[in-house]
C-alpha cells in the first residue's frame, strides 16, 4: 500500500502552467527511501505512467490535426478551439497548458532515476525502457508544438524544486531531439513488456524506440539515420509490418473487400488490427479513464478540403462501377467521416461531416492510433526522397519495396540502388506481399509527368514529397499527423517555397463555387495565410503562466 500510494502521490505532484509545476503543499518523497527494486514497483510505476499518457488523447488531436488542414472546426465549437483552429491562440488559451505533458514526464523522470534495472537479471528494464520511450515521445510532442521546451530529467518533488526554474532551461527543438537520441539507443537492446492488462498486451501500448529516433533524425534532416530506423521497423518482428490489406472495387453488383484496409480500426482483438496498428492509446473502464477524443469530435469536424482530396482520387480499376469512380478514395474516405446526405452527390447536399474514424474499436473503450504500419513505410518514402532517391520514394508510395518492384528499371531509377545498403536492400522475404499505399486502396499510381517539367533531381524530389504529403493525407487523416508533416516540410522549404504551409493550411478556409459540397469558411484565409507566412508562427510560445 505504501508503494501505492508513493505512486499516487508522484502523479499528482505533477506540473502547471504557473512555475511549470504547481504542487499544493511543501511536502516531498525522498527519494532515497523509494528506490524500485521490485516487480510489483515497476508494474505500479508503468501503470501509473499509462494512466497519465492516455490523457494526452485530446492534445494529440487539436494540435496535430485542427492546426492543419483536414480538420476543421463545428459550430459547437469552443472559443479556445477556434484560436488554434485559426491560428491566433491567446495566452489565456487553457488547451495549450503544458502540465499534463509534464506529469507523463516527472512520472517517467522518477522511474528512469529510481528504477534498479540491475537487480534480478535485469528483470525491470523493459519497464524502464518503457518509461524512456513514453518521455521521449512526449518531448516530440512538445518540440512540434511549442516554440522552445522546458527541459528536466530528474524528477520534482518538492516545491523548491518546482520552483527553481533554473533547473529547467528553455531548449530549442535541435537541443531537445539530440537529447532524446542517445537515451533511445541506449534501450533499443530491451525486450517490450510481456505483461497483459485485461488479456491486451501492454506492448501494444508503448512507442516503438525505432521509430522513435526514426522520427528524430527526420526533424533534424538527418535522412540515412531515419530511413534505416523506419526500415528497421518495416522489418520489425516475424512478418514485418507490411501493406498488405488490399480494397477491391468490383462492378456494378456491389463491392468486396480482401483483408480490407478498415480492418485495422476494428476492435484491437482483430487481426488485421493487430497485424497493422503497432503503439496506441488504448481505454477501458478499468483503466480509469475514458478517450477524450471522442468528446472532442462533436466540435471538430473533417474540412471540406479533406473531402474534396478524396473525391479527387482516380480507381486503378476500368471495370469499377460509376459509383465508385464518383467517390474517388471512396473507402478510406466512407471510414474516416460520416456524411448525411438529402440529395444525390452530384445536387444540394445536407452533409455533417463527423469524423469516425476511431469509432469502429467498440470493445476496448476506444483507442487514439499513435504508430502503424502506413506511417513507417510514408515516412520511410520521405527519407529516402530526400536522399536523392525520388524514383525509389514513388515505387514505395504506388506498389510497395519489394524486390521486384525496386530492380525494375520501370519503377526505379538504377543508379538510386547501386550502393549495397541496408535501406535499399528488399531481398527479405517479408516485403513479398508488400503492396504500397496506392495499390492496396485500388487507386491509380502516381507518375512523374510525362513532359520534360523536372528539369533537375531536386524538382522530381519535390514533386514526390507532395505525392507523399497528399497521400499521408488520405491514409492517415484525423491520426495526430498532419500538422507535423506540413511543418517539417514547410521548414525545408523556407528558401525555394516560403509560403508552402500557409498555401496549404489557407485553402481550408477558401469557399470554392466548383466544390461539389458548398460550405462557409470558418475562419479568414487571408489573415491565415499571412500570419504563416511567418515561420516563427508555426510554433506556439512556451506558456509560462
Amino acid at each position: 500500500m505504501k508503494k501505492i500510494l508513493v505512486f499516487i502521490l508522484i502523479m499528482f505532484t505533477v506540473c502547471s502552467c504557473s512555475d511549470l509545476l504547481d504542487i499544493d503543499s511543501d511536502a516531498y518523497l525522498k527519494a532515497d527511501d523509494n528506490s524500485l527494486v521490485s516487480p510489483n514497483d515497476s508494474v505500479y510505476s508503468l501503470l501509473g505512467i499509462l494512466s497519465e499518457f492516455q490523457d494526452l488523447s485530446d492534445e494529440v488531436v487539436i494540435f496535430g490535426e485542427l492546426q492543419a488542414d483536414l480538420v476543421d472546426v463545428s459550430a459547437n465549437a469552443s472559443q479556445y478551439l477556434k484560436e488554434i483552429n485559426s491560428h491566433s491562440i491567446t495566452p489565456d488559451n487553457p488547451l495549450i497548458d503544458v502540465s499534463q505533458y509534464y506529469a507523463v514526464i516527472n512520472n517517467c523522470n522518477y522511474v528512469i532515476t529510481h528504477m534498479d534495472t540491475v537487480v534480478g537479471n535485469q528483470a525491470l528494464l523493459t519497464d524502464y525502457a518503457a518509461a524512456v520511450k513514453i518521455r521521449a515521445w512526449t518531448y516530440l510532442q512538445l518540440v512540434k508544438t511549442f516554440s522552445t521546451v522546458r527541459y528536466y530529467e530528474e524528477p520534482v518533488l518538492s516545491v523548491s524544486d518546482a520552483r527553481n526554474m533554473s533547473k529547467y532551461p528553455l531548449l530549442s527543438k535541435e537541443e531537445v531531439l539530440n537529447k532524446l537520441i542517445p537515451q533511445l539507443k541506449s534501450v533499443l537492446h530491451a525486450q517490450e513488456p510481456i505483461r497483459s492488462f485485461n488479456d491486451f498486451p501492454m506492448s501494444k501500448m508503448i512507442p516503438q524506440a525505432e521509430s522513435l529516433l526514426a522520427e528524430c533524425y527526420l526533424w533534424l534532416n538527418q535522412y540515412e539515420q531515419a530511413a534505416t530506423y523506419y526500415k528497421q521497423m518495416m522489418e520489425k518482428g516475424t512478418a514485418g509490418h507490411m501493406l498488405t490489406h488490399e480494397i477491391k472495387y468490383e462492378g456494378s453488383e456491389g463491392w468486396s473487400i480482401t483483408n480490407a484496409w478498415m480492418a485495422m480500426f476494428f476492435p484491437p482483438d482483430a487481426k488485421n488490427s493487430s497485424d497493422e496498428i503497432i503503439t496506441g492509446m488504448y481505454y477501458h473502464p478499468k483503466l480509469g479513464r475514458s478517450f477524450g477524443a471522442n468528446a472532442l469530435f462533436s466540435s471538430i469536424k473533417s474540412s471540406y478540403k479533406a473531402i474534396a482530396h478524396w473525391y479527387a482520387q482516380e480507381i486503378n480499376n476500368p471495370n469499377a462501377s460509376a459509383e465508385f469512380k464518383l467517390y474517388g478514395d471512396y473507402w478510406r474516405g466512407r471510414l474516416s467521416w460520416s456524411r448525411y446526405i438529402t440529395t444525390d452527390y452530384e445536387g444540394a447536399a445536407s452533409i455533417v461531416p463527423r469524423i469516425l474514424k476511431f469509432q469502429n474499436d467498440t470493445t476496448s473503450g476506444g483507442r487514439m492510433i499513435l504508430e502503424r504500419a502506413s506511417i513507417y513505410h510514408l515516412r520511410y518514402a520521405e527519407a529516402v526522397n530526400r536522399m536523392g532517391k525520388p524514383t525509389l520514394a514513388l515505387a514505395s508510395l504506388n506498389y510497395g519495396v519489394k524486390d521486384a518492384i525496386v530492380k525494375d528499371p520501370k519503377y526505379v531509377n538504377p543508379s538510386e540502388i547501386a550502393e549495397s545498403s541496408f535501406v535499399v536492400d528488399f531481398r527479405s522475404a517479408k516485403y513479398t506481399n508488400n503492396r504500397g499505399l496506392r495499390n492496396r486502396a485500388g487507386l491509380k499510381p502516381v507518375e512523374f509527368p510525362k513532359e520534360q517539367t523536372l528539369a533537375t533531381l531536386q524538382d522530381s524530389i519535390l514533386f514526390v514529397e507532395d505525392a507523399i504529403l497528399n497521400e499521408a493525407a488520405l491514409e492517415l487523416a484525423f491520426e495526430g499527423n498532419r500538422w507535423g508533416d506540413l511543418v517539417r516540410i514547410g521548414l525545408r522549404r523556407t528558401s525555394g517555397q516560403p509560403d508552402f504551409v500557409a498555401k496549404t493550411v489557407s485553402e481550408k478556409f477558401m469557399p470554392n463555387p466548383q466544390a461539389r459540397i458548398p460550405f462557409t469558411p470558418s475562419a479568414d484565409a487571408t489573415m491565415i495565410y499571412n500570419k504563416l507566412l511567418d515561420h516563427n508562427n508555426f510554433f506556439i510560445p512556451f506558456p509560462e503562466k
